[in-house]
């Protein structure tokens, strides 16, 4: 019995501390993309938004990226060069803005893959 109950209360307590490192990653745009081609753009699903961290997720397949160029509403444009590879059912790593976050309203992501891959683009909403 003791045993079962330590168990469970380590359990909640490393659950606890997890989540409170978790950060609120959304979808907020989604792409299918060919081999064939070596760039695509990614529309944002919520225009109006600021956000401060973007990442990526591949499913189907493997991606490499190889520039990232995310294009704000006031006008500028933000390369970013950043190769990645992305494996199967993976994530990118985390590429971040300032902590204002800036409102995205596409992403050209240039990459390479050998069949189709659906590339999900999430991002953190900076504090309002």
């Amino acid at each position: 019995m003791k045993k079962k109950t330590i168990f469970y209360l380590i359990w909640v307590i490393v659950f606890s501390i997890s989540s409170c490192y978790a950060q609120d990653w959304e979808l907020i745009g989604e792409k299918k993309v060919v081999g064939k081609k070596k760039v695509t753009d990614i529309e944002i699903n919520n225009q109006g938004t600021s956000y401060k961290k973007i990442r990526f997720g591949v499913k189907n397949t493997a991606l490499t990226i190889r520039k990232i160029i995310a294009y704000s509403q006031d006008g500028q444009k933000y390369e970013i060069d950043s190769p990645s590879y992305i494996k199967k059912d993976e994530f990118s790593p985390s590429i971040s803005f300032s902590e204002k976050g800036i409102k995205l309203i596409k992403v050209r992501l240039i990459y390479r893959t050998k069949r189709h891959v659906i590339v999900q683009l999430y991002g953190i909403k900076a504090a309002t």
